[in-house]
């Protein structure tokens, strides 16, 4: 160290993160997470959150999940499920909208939120612009549909049983069901 000055510095950010790693029980983690309103997060955001190293991140995630805090939706990212079942893990809307961000819901799914179709969809279709596949995460299905960046707009965000999540506009759900039919 240069000077003394730097090295109280370190001593300081040392005595911080090992102060942080002692304190990562789960009920710590889950004060945490709800504090900074995190109900989605991926492993980068939830590693800057508890100053951890990626693999240290890894490990805590891991036992998280394995004790049933954590949801993992996909490769990466999870959703806070405390200790027991909450809410957002009923809701698919929002669980569709976190597979891949940016994203809304829309196409049959958004039909049937306004009321103009009575037939419900066994899937959650949801637009991005990255993926395009199916994916399920117990116990629903969704279908990422991706669209161009172009066509990425138009909508607003929706709340059910005190979950907000990305929906289409309705006048959006019905352009993007025109422009993609076998969504619809």
């Amino acid at each position: 160290f240069g000077n003394l000055a730097e090295g109280l510095k370190y001593v300081k950010c040392d005595a911080l993160l090992t102060e942080m790693s002692k304190k990562l029980t789960t009920q710590y983690i889950s004060r945490r997470l709800a504090e900074a309103r995190m109900d989605a997060f991926d492993n980068d955001e939830f590693a800057r959150l508890f100053y951890l190293a990626p693999a240290q991140a890894y490990r805590v995630l891991h036992r998280l999940t394995s004790a049933g805090a954590l949801k993992r939706l996909a490769n990466g990212r999870y959703v806070f499920a405390a200790l027991g079942e909450a809410p957002i893990l009923g809701q698919p809307f929002f669980l569709g909208t976190r597979l891949v961000e940016p994203s809304y819901v829309s196409f049959w799914s958004a039909l049937h939120y306004y009321g103009w179709t009575e037939q419900a969809p066994r899937l959650v279709f949801v637009a991005n612009t990255r993926l395009s596949r199916r994916r399920t995460v117990e116990p629903y299905a969704f279908r990422l549909v991706k669209i161009p960046p172009k066509r990425f707009f138009g909508y607003t965000l929706a709340r059910e049983a005190d979950v907000e999540f990305p929906m289409a506009e309705p006048e959006k759900a019905v352009v993007d069901s025109l422009y993609l039919p076998g969504h619809a």
